[in-house]
């Protein structure tokens, strides 16, 4: 974790200063009910993620200004925040509404200026029902009634 630590986010890799990516794998902690990271983890990089916010979503890393609707998807499910989930998702909704590209529902396009980059109407879409996924009473109940999963995580 230090290894990985610039001051208001993690790197995009060790040896980068000065750079980060959206970190959606954090999901799967939620879902599987994992205590690999702690809950300040998922924060920071929530946090992060609102002052990188281009027109149509949070790019991908530093390294430019491409952008995927699942990982989107997964990196609201992260943030406890209900405010900063609707920003990613408005930024989703915009980009369906708004892309100058009419074509079926594209995961892979450009933040600032909505055009897709060729993927169009994938499987991978199902990401938008991640939050869906983590209010489900069902995981709820199996959280609770884990001696494995820490409380101080949930």
């Amino acid at each position: 974790m230090k290894a990985a630590r610039d001051n208001n986010n993690f790197r995009l890799q060790y040896d980068l200063p000065n750079s980060w990516s959206q970190k959606y794998n954090l999901v799967y902690q939620s879902i599987l009910s994992l205590n690999l990271f702690s809950s300040d983890v998922a924060k920071l990089e929530s946090d992060y993620y609102q002052t990188k916010l281009a027109d149509f979503g949070v790019p991908l890393d530093s390294r430019g200004t491409l952008t995927k609707a699942d990982w989107t998807s997964w990196i609201a499910a992260i943030s406890r925040d209900q405010q900063q989930q609707n920003t990613l998702i408005s930024k989703l909704y915009r980009f369906a509404n708004e892309s100058p590209d009419r074509v079926p529902l594209s995961d892979f396009y450009d933040s600032t200026n909505g055009h897709v980059l060729g993927f169009r109407a994938r499987p991978v879409m199902g990401a938008l029902f991640a939050r869906v996924l983590l209010e489900n009473p069902m995981i709820e109940k199996r959280r609770s009634q884990s001696k494995y999963i820490s409380k101080r995580y949930i």
